[in-house]
């Protein structure tokens, strides 16, 4: 009698056969895990301590937020501003190292009044005057 259609398999042959699929599939996660690590970029952390809660912190010339800050940064150099109105503007050059935290605390100057008042406030007019007239020149 002859028989017709697919042969039975060994047992060790099923075996062999599934071990090398896993493997297989193992292989190809491990590697895609890798190549997507590999291209993660190594990163650190910046804590900026201000003394005014208003003033504003910039990255690389990018806002992050007013206050107090703890911000992820690549690895590598990067530029710090701290900004307030009326304040003389804090930029600092610093370097990020890998899973490394860089602690900066800013204290802003205040600066001279651009256009001091001569004579005092009291002699300075702004606005409509009594009866709604401009102050003449």
């Amino acid at each position: 009698m002859i028989q017709r259609g697919v042969p039975k398999m060994s047992y060790q042959r099923k075996w062999f056969i599934t071990f090398l699929a896993v493997l297989g599939t193992a292989t190809l996660l491990s590697s895609l895990c890798s190549a997507v690590h590999a291209q993660e970029p190594k990163a650190g952390k910046l804590k900026v301590y201000v003394t005014l809660p208003e003033a504003y912190t910039f990255v690389d010339e990018k806002a992050i937020g007013p206050g107090n800050q703890s911000i992820r940064l690549g690895e590598g150099k990067h530029t710090l501003s701290v900004e307030n109105y009326g304040f003389k503007p804090f930029r600092q050059d610093i370097s990020i190292a890998s899973g490394e935290t860089t602690k900066v605390r800013v204290d802003l100057k205040r600066m001279a009044p651009r256009f001091p008042v001569r004579g005092g406030a009291s002699k300075l007019k702004l606005g409509p005057q009594p009866g709604g007239t401009m102050p003449s020149s």
